[in-house]
């Protein structure tokens, strides 16, 4: 006895229900089935469904193989193209860096204090030190 007919002789109100999901199953299961694999979060209730309604298997398999062709290409698509649009944008926000410090060195006044404690000791002890030969306290 399958899953069907268990479900179907314990519980008697859904007969109708269970008798039109395999009917529906069996008529259109291809569609159903590709459909499904072509959304994200239907494949896996709609495989139960055909399984449970004994569809062959010579039938949903190359359906459900083009459908899932399908998805992994658009994804993999999806997925260059943004990479490539991320790596647009990062290498734009390090040009504005590279840019930008400079300006705001200059223009802010940020200190060498400031340098030294970011992990740039060295370019701080050098700033400490071209101020200290401009002022002339050496």
């Amino acid at each position: 006895m399958g899953k069907i007919e268990w479900f179907r002789r314990w519980f008697p109100a859904y007969r109708k229900h269970v008798d039109r999901l395999q009917q529906g199953m069996q008529q259109n299961a291809t569609k159903i089935l590709f459909l499904a694999k072509l959304s994200a979060g239907f494949a896996l209730p709609a495989l139960i469904a055909a399984g449970l309604t004994r569809v062959a298997w010579r039938r949903w398999f190359p359906v459900v193989f083009v459908g899932e062709m399908l998805w992994t290409s658009a994804l993999m698509l999806v997925g260059y193209y943004a990479t490539e649009a991320i790596i647009q944008r990062v290498d734009r926000s390090m040009l504005y860096l590279i840019i930008g410090f400079p300006i705001l060195y200059n223009r802010c006044g940020i200190s060498n204090e400031w340098i030294s404690h970011t992990g740039l000791p060295e370019a701080g002890v050098r700033l400490k030190m071209e101020v200290v030969k401009e002022r002339g306290l050496t």
